[in-house]
């Protein structure tokens, strides 16, 4: 199966999203556990997967370590 390329930005309190990175994915389970991953070493924030344009998911990290994924 193809690869894709899911670019994740982290959205700032003043509303900005900045890009915090990027993770290829060749099937949606492997896009649900390369986005846990993600989420589980990303400092804290509002995080969100996207795809050609179109929010793949959405997720907050109130604390190192402690992902809550809030839509896939």
């Amino acid at each position: 199966m193809r690869q894709r390329t899911i670019k994740l930005y982290r959205i700032e309190d003043d509303g900005r999203r900045l890009f915090a990175g990027s993770i290829r994915a060749s099937s949606p389970a492997d896009l649900v556990l390369r986005w846990q991953l993600f989420l589980a070493t990303a400092e804290r924030g509002v995080y969100i997967a996207r795809y050609r344009g179109e929010e793949l998911g959405l997720g907050l990290v109130p604390a190192l370590g402690e992902p809550v994924t809030l839509a896939a």
